[in-house]
């Protein structure tokens, strides 16, 4: 696909100025990424010498898709009223500080960035304890409306529907916007049995689900009796919190790792509970990690990109490099700008072929 732009905006095709064609395409969550062949612009006619190469790369800088669906599957067992977490007393459960009160601060935070990246079409919840339970996450509606949008405030309240739902969660329960029970041990296969019907309402291209734990996997079902069920296009990335907590513990019910390593997410410990709210974000945060030149198939060192890669979106870089040693005839270059965001890597080829001539005889 193409697009005409601006070094300051996008304009339209009948703006077109050749210095500005840009290719843009999606990484795989919807967040956009492109690449430009500045100089020298397609089927351009060069004398023999080094030819000048400069062009721009960008991630988030133009209008994002809306094809994923953000669940949410957050462990309310008994250790969550644990201390030494953040956020104060975000559930009004009387205790501040806690280790839940962390998940909640760090899931609001990521569903803050969910709504606002706009690549997130609907977001869903579960809790688990013992057992697992599917949140409701629409209000004045039937107690199982599983899906909602990031940024949805359908009572109109001021405050966002799936926020009032995440800090409904107090030990063992979901409140909002149907009371569920779910006990107090810990039981992942529970936690991911409950985000099923969430995953499976989804008509989204894309389902990924952050799922938070402070505790090792101890109750049944085992995790590879439930893991079958999920549909098989949803990316599963797990985090361990908290001092005692880790991806890869002995259990014989399936770990954290294991669940992230099936559905091709990644297993996250984050022994700091404070640092929660910071860390699960930068997960669903798009980069450009690299960004390559080659001249007729084979790669040509770039001399100066800037800033420098990796950048997070969004954000756009230059380069620019000195190709030598063309012999006369036909070349083609091409510029590979790679990402990657929560789903998986992509990236976006644009190419120019130019010509360059014979060098006229001697006087």
């Amino acid at each position: 696909m193409f697009f005409t732009v601006s070094s300051a905006a996008c304009v339209s095709d009948s703006d077109d100025a050749t210095e500005w064609r840009e290719v843009v395409d999606a990484l795989p969550s919807g967040v956009p990424i492109s690449v430009e062949i500045t100089t020298p612009a397609d089927s351009t006619v060069l004398a023999p010498g080094p030819v000048q190469v400069t062009g721009f790369a960008t991630i988030g800088e133009t209008a994002p898709i809306a094809e994923t669906t953000l669940a949410y599957v957050v462990d309310v067992s008994g250790s969550t009223l644990g201390g030494g977490g953040c956020g104060g007393d975000l559930n009004g459960d009387d205790l501040v500080d806690t280790v839940l009160d962390c998940e909640i601060a760090a899931l609001i935070e990521l569903n803050k960035l969910a709504a606002a990246n706009g690549t997130i079409a609907d977001v869903g919840a579960a809790v688990f304890g013992t057992f697992g339970a599917t949140a409701d996450v629409q209000p004045g509606g039937t107690d199982n409306d599983l899906l909602t949008e990031p940024d949805a405030d359908l009572d109109m309240d001021m405050d966002i529907d799936i926020d009032e739902v995440l800090r409904s969660l107090k030990t063992g329960l979901v409140g909002e916007f149907t009371d569920h029970v779910v006990g107090g041990g810990t039981s992942y296969g529970a936690g991911l049995s409950a985000i099923e019907p969430a995953l499976s309402a989804s008509t989204q291209a894309n389902k990924v689900v952050i799922f938070v734990s402070d505790g090792n996997n101890n109750l049944s079902p085992h995790i590879n009796q439930v893991l079958p069920t999920l549909p098989a296009d949803a990316v599963v990335h797990t985090f361990a919190i908290g001092a005692s907590s880790t991806c890869d513990p002995v259990v014989v019910l399936g770990t954290l790792q294991d669940i992230s390593d099936a559905t091709g997410g990644s297993c996250t410990e984050v022994p700091d509970v404070t640092e929660l709210p910071d860390i699960i974000p930068s997960v669903v945060a798009a980069e450009l990690i690299s960004l390559e030149l080659t001249v007729d198939g084979k790669p040509e060192p770039i001399d100066s990109i800037v800033p420098a890669l990796p950048q997070e979106g969004p954000a756009m870089l230059a380069y620019s490099t000195l190709v030598e040693g063309l012999t006369p005839g036909v070349h083609v270059l091409c510029a590979t700008a790679a990402g990657v965001d929560v789903i998986a890597k992509g990236d976006v080829t644009e190419c120019s072929m130019i010509r360059v001539t014979r060098a006229p005889p001697p006087m």
